[in-house]
């Protein structure tokens, strides 16, 4: 299988939709265009000769820079205007600065002056002179594209990821042919860390080391194989980029640019995910990715919210880029591209990272304090000073925010869940004894009411049987007295003692009749009674 196909293999994985249709919008043709309207733009004059250590920051009393950064600041806006008017809490979204980022020289700012200034107060910046002041391997052409393929040509790289999340890899060689030839409008773009973790040695993993404004990184202490992914070696065809976002855990992060150029835009924290994601922007057929972003999104999101501060700028060969925790980044490369970079915490970011990864990384959050503990786990980490400081801040902060573990809260979580369901049970249990019993009730009064009713007919029936007896004994007595008499008026005799049994009978029904009705009516108000007690 030639490297075409392994290409067109990796391709279908990463975006199946696709198919093998990987420029629809021909932007091949359209983004020389883009990159050309950002050229005539010219260059930022960077001001080499300044005695100021920060000189650099982007206050009008500063030397004048170059129209090369693109900002969008709304003119009601109060700008700040010196070094004075930032706090280490500073809103950029509603005051902020004319713009950015600062441009600062490794030869003439000390790492506590930048640290003070700009990692304190959260201020991006874009460093030169890192890779000459502190002698990274590459700068002598090890990190040209010919030796690279020398050296590691063979080494299988990550360039994407499939619905599943596996990793979809490509040898160098094959990447970089497909790199140069490429017609696709969002290229494959070479985002690996596992190059530099594997520990072998190689012109790469020689060629560079974290500049010197960045070597406090606070997760050293969780140990390589616990601490998130942090470092990535990067190789971007033009059109390539990521969308914008936020980096994992609030990490600040920095940015070495070896070969090529690079086209960034950043919002100030505060701004809302809607605003920067160009939320209802993106026309029908538009791609989700950077080149679409830069290219077509973004100046509608400067059309529709004119209020909203950012940040648009060129980062160049030999450039270092620092973006703060909690500001959103985006990029595009406006040329192939080599380059590296890693994410870190430090104690002027350390806050906002322990609240995230205490509850996001927790497994990870406990090993972490065992180790600022200076336990057995510690190992060489024990000789730095500031570990307990670290730990007592990550004390503090769970106790200004009334913090417990996530299996605490989920636990009381449980256990109110459980009593609730307990109540609810109680409470059921109750209504159907409730009902039950008025039920049982309502059968007592049932039957009570059947005897009533049996009593009544069984009083009526035998009132009838005493009518009958005297009914019966009063025509015999009758028929005999008639008979003693004569024979000639025996029927007429007969006739008058009938209707005079019937009219007796009659009497006797009413009688009895109406002492029935007297009784039931006395039973009623009983019952009546009797329930009207049960009631209350």
């Amino acid at each position: 299988m030639g490297w075409k196909s392994k290409v067109k293999k990796a391709k279908k994985a990463h975006r199946p939709y696709l198919g093998s249709k990987w420029h629809p919008e021909n932007l091949y043709t359209t983004y020389p265009a883009y990159v050309k309207s950002i050229e005539s733009i010219s260059d930022i004059v960077w001001q080499s000769s300044s005695t100021s250590s920060f000189s650099f920051l982007p206050f009008s009393s500063c030397p004048t820079i170059g129209s090369g950064v693109v900002c969008t600041i709304p003119h009601h806006l109060p700008t700040v205007q010196s070094l004075s008017d930032l706090q280490p809490s500073h809103n950029y979204l509603t005051h902020p600065l004319p713009s950015l980022p600062a441009y600062v020289d490794r030869g003439s700012v000390p790492v506590k002056d930048f640290n003070d200034v700009y990692q304190k107060h959260n201020i991006p910046a874009i460093i030169r002179g890192v890779l000459t002041e502190e002698r990274w391997g590459c700068r002598e052409g090890t990190w040209e594209w010919d030796n690279l393929e020398r050296e590691m040509g063979d080494t299988m790289f990550k360039c994407g990821e499939d619905d599943d999340g596996n990793n979809i890899k490509l040898k160098l060689k094959h990447f970089f042919k497909y790199t140069f030839s490429n017609n696709d409008d969002s290229p494959l773009y070479v985002f690996d860390s596992k190059t530099l973790d594997s520990g072998t040695p190689s012109s790469i993993s020689r060629g560079y080391s974290p500049p010197d404004y960045f070597r406090e990184d606070l997760f050293e202490w969780v140990g390589e194989k616990r601490r998130p992914p942090y470092k990535w070696f990067l190789v971007g065809p033009e059109r390539s980029g990521t969308t914008v976002h936020i980096d994992p855990l609030h990490t600040s992060a920095w940015n070495t640019l070896i070969k090529g150029r690079k086209r960034w835009v950043l919002f100030p924290p505060g701004v809302a995910k809607s605003v920067v994601k160009g939320k209802g922007l993106w026309e029908e057929g538009e791609d989700d990715e950077a080149v679409n972003y830069f290219s077509k999104v973004l100046q509608r999101i400067k059309d529709k919210y004119p209020w909203c501060p950012m940040y648009e700028f060129t980062q160049r060969e030999g450039e270092t880029l620092f973006v703060p925790s909690g500001w959103w980044h985006a990029v595009v490369n406006l040329e192939d591209t080599i380059g590296v970079t890693q994410n870190f915490c430090s104690e002027y970011n350390f806050d906002a990272v322990w609240r995230d990864s205490r509850d996001g990384r927790p497994k990870m959050s406990i090993y972490w304090m065992e180790r600022l503990r200076g336990g057995k786990k510690a190992g060489k980490f024990e000789a730095y000073s500031n570990a307990e400081r670290v730990r007592t801040r990550a004390l503090e902060l769970n106790r200004i925010d009334s913090w417990v573990p996530k299996k605490e809260r989920e636990a009381k979580k449980k256990k109110a869940k459980e009593e609730e369901q307990k109540k609810k049970k109680k409470k059921k249990k109750k209504k159907e004894e409730e009902v039950n019993k008025k039920k049982q009730e309502g059968d007592e009064m049932d039957v009570e009411d059947a005897n009533d009713t049996n009593s009544g007919t069984t009083n009526e029936g035998n009132a009838s049987d005493s009518d009958s007896d005297s009914s019966s004994s009063s025509s015999s007595s009758s028929s005999s007295s008639s008979s003693s008499s004569s024979s000639s008026s025996s029927s007429s005799s007969s006739s008058s003692s009938s209707s005079e049994g019937e009219d007796n009978g009659t009497e006797a029904m009413e009688v009895v009749g109406a002492t029935t009705r007297k009784e039931k009516g006395m039973k009623r108000e009983k019952k009546k009674k009797r329930k009207e007690k049960k009631m209350g």
